[in-house]
Formats: C-alpha cells, structure tokens, sequence
C-alpha cells in the first residue's frame, strides 16, 4: 500500500530545504515520490553536511544520477519535525551514508 504525504508535511519539508539552499556541500535535486517499503518524499536541494554509518536504512527514493535517499528502519521521519534523512551517493565502490541536517 502507498503511503500518502500530507500537503502540509510536504510544505514543511521544503520550507526546511529552502532554509539550508546556499550551504556548502554536496546539494540533492528533486527526487520524484515512491513508496518502496514505507513511505517517499521528493527532496530538493538538501545538503550533504556529515558522514555518518548507519546499520539499518531502508531505500526510499531514486533520482536518474544514482542518488538514493534513506530514512532509518522504522523510523517515525514522517510523523516528525523532519530533522534528518540519509543519502547515499553511491559515487565509490562501497555506499557511504550521509546525514543530511534540516536547520
């Protein structure tokens, strides 16, 4: 079953997007909606701030360059304040996650 976001969810999430535009680092560009095995959320522009090893992500969107962005397994990212997601870049032989901070 496809997990429906909210307009407002949606508004809020770029909101928080468009307050980090401009910040130094590798920047993501919409990623269309999908449900894999929980819920999607396009992404625009999101900073790549940190680098941070997570043991379980779950994939939940692909844009064409091969970017992927993951919230954690079973995580409550959209019922929250949407304070961090994960992306892998997947531009080396082994997938580094990072964090990517709304502020």
């Amino acid at each position: 079953m496809e997990l429906k976001i909210s307009e407002s969810a949606k508004k809020c999430i770029k909101n928080k997007l468009s307050q980090i535009q401009g910040a130094s680092g590798l920047l993501i560009t919409f990623v269309e909606y999908k449900s894999c095995c929980g819920a999607a959320i396009k992404v625009s522009n999101a900073s790549i701030i940190d680098l941070n090893n997570v043991a379980e992500v779950v994939p939940i969107a692909r844009d064409d360059e091969g970017i992927t962005v993951y919230t954690e397994k079973d995580s409550d990212f959209f019922e929250t304040d949407y304070t961090l997601i994960k992306i892998d870049t997947q531009c080396k032989k082994h997938s580094e996650l990072l964090d990517v901070q709304f502020e």
